[in-house]
């Protein structure tokens, strides 16, 4: 079962395959690849130069299996995708990339 994430919550050390159901329910899956491409079923995220971000989604509603969004992050690594924001944050210090639930609307 996927953790709860919270608006506000870090979560610093995002890996493959790494899930979180957020507060209406809705499932993101985490992957990431240095590769510049769209597979099926995943959004496609470039939030840093060298770092690539694939994310599926599930909505809550039980209407659709995926929802498929590409999107252009902000100067800080900020997202929406299927109306929640979020924030990416590569740290080339430790290879490891963090990600923060921002909340439904947009800052």
């Amino acid at each position: 079962m996927a953790p709860d994430m919270l608006p506000g919550e870090t979560i610093n050390n995002v890996t493959n395959g790494s899930r979180f159901r957020l507060p209406d329910g809705s499932i993101f899956i985490y992957e990431s690849s240095k590769k510049t491409h769209i597979n099926s079923g995943k959004a496609v995220w470039d939030t840093h130069i060298e770092a690539r971000y694939f994310v599926s989604y599930y909505p809550c509603d039980g209407k659709e299996d995926l929802t498929l969004e590409l999107v252009t992050p902000d100067s800080n690594g900020g997202v929406v995708i299927g109306g929640k924001h979020f924030r990416f944050a590569y740290h080339n210090s430790t290879g490891k990339t963090s990600m923060t639930y921002l909340g439904e609307n947009p800052p």
